[in-house]
């Protein structure tokens, strides 16, 4: 009688037992089709334009035919792009400044032939709607960056299409904001091209933040990386995070663009460096001079005297009324600690900022002189609490 624990169709199956297998003499010819011979550089291009998910030679007549406007360094960036979008739902652009990187997310927006949508800073959108309008495209969407903030805005108000175009997508490196939010919502069921020439600013965290916006979190688990959340909040291994979002990253450099491709016809001019020392200040040399030493000199407020010191210097570096401002605040600053202290109460934020900032608008009277004056008392701020009325005078 058979036994009920083996299945019927299992007597009739052949039993392959491990002694029996036996090593194929190549492996690699298990994985290749047959076809013609080639030269060495023709198999090492196809082996890495597979490996970069780009399409074969051969089918090379289905790649979209770009525009002329596009200078050559731009056209493989376009074509690379392309055929990272096909194969992950998205990529990043992430040149650095000077190469293009808007005509090359047009150029690969236009060569879909389908709507698309840019989402841009506010500050942007003149220069993106002229350059669309160059090209003949008036009647494509432009979202804010600052309207996606607007938590009150619901997805449904915003305008829909397959393809999204991000310039400045650095923006959008915290997931904890309402601005990235509301643009993973906005981006579902899309694909999307990120552009940044600063994928980074603080951690790699950054980068895998922005990538999560189309790739799912499983992605590239085959290439190291199990989950995108979970590398970002943990902060993976650099190394092998890098080598793993590569596969979704279009990002050259002036020097390799201007090395590694034919410039043709079209010439490629960057600013040049210089060792030439060039001085530019808000002030007279001696005003500024007198100015830095005296915050330099300044030792009050404990352990904060630093940041102080530094904020003062960088105001002075922006313009003399933006000092005058800085002094004047912590002018009133000092004022309500001492009369806080001598009343015995704590001095509560709401009050300092109320008096603190009404008092900037009487700063734009306050002559050179008076900000030296001033400087050299904050020197020695230490030993006073609060500034001595002449002070207060010629400040005011």
């Amino acid at each position: 009688m058979r036994s009920n624990s083996m299945p019927p169709t299992a007597a009739r199956w052949p039993r392959i037992l491990s002694e029996h297998l036996v090593p194929v003499a190549e492996p690699l010819t298990v994985a290749l089709e047959p076809g013609g011979e080639a030269s060495p550089r023709a198999v090492v291009s196809s082996a890495a334009r597979a490996l970069l998910d780009g399409a074969p030679r051969a089918n090379s007549a289905a790649s979209p035919i770009w525009p002329a406007w596009l200078a050559p360094h731009q056209v493989p960036a376009a074509e690379r792009l392309t055929a990272i979008i096909a194969r992950h739902g998205g990529a990043l652009l992430a040149d650095e400044v000077g190469l293009g990187k808007s005509y090359v997310a047009l150029a690969v927006a236009l060569a879909r032939h389908e709507p698309f949508t840019l989402v841009v800073p506010a500050v942007l959108v003149s220069q993106w709607r002229d350059l669309l309008t160059r090209f003949g495209q008036h009647a494509v969407p432009i979202i804010t960056h600052e309207s996606l903030s607007v938590s009150t805005v619901r997805p449904s108000d915003r305008p829909t299409a397959a393809f999204v175009v991000v310039d400045e997508a650095h923006r959008f490196r915290n997931p904890d904001t309402n601005r990235y939010r509301a643009l993973a919502r906005l981006v579902v069921g899309t694909s999307v091209l990120l552009v940044t020439a600063t994928p980074i600013h603080n951690a790699v965290a950054d980068l895998l933040n922005l990538l999560r916006l189309f790739l799912r979190d499983h992605a590239l688990a085959a290439l190291g990386l199990p989950s995108l959340r979970n590398a970002a909040r943990r902060e993976a291994d650099g190394s092998l995070a890098y080598a793993a979002v590569g596969r979704v990253i279009v990002a050259r450099s002036r020097e390799r663009v201007r090395t590694g491709y034919d410039g043709g016809p079209v010439s490629m001019v960057f600013p040049r460096s210089t060792t030439e020392t060039m001085r530019a200040g808000p002030a007279p040399e001696t005003l500024i001079a007198d100015l830095v030493a005296g915050v330099t000199r300044l030792r009050a407020g404990g352990g904060a005297a630093p940041l102080l010191r530094l904020m003062l210097l960088r105001r002075l570096g922006s313009s003399l009324p933006a000092f005058r401002a800085a002094l004047t605040r912590h002018d009133a600053y000092l004022d309500l600690a001492a009369r806080a202290a001598e009343e015995g109460r704590a001095l509560r934020s709401p009050i300092f900022s109320s008096s603190c900032f009404r008092c900037c608008s009487t700063t734009a009277a306050m002559a050179p002189g008076s900000l030296t004056i001033a400087v050299r008392w904050l020197a020695c701020a230490s030993c006073s609490p609060a500034p001595p009325q002449w002070i207060r005078n010629q400040t005011r």
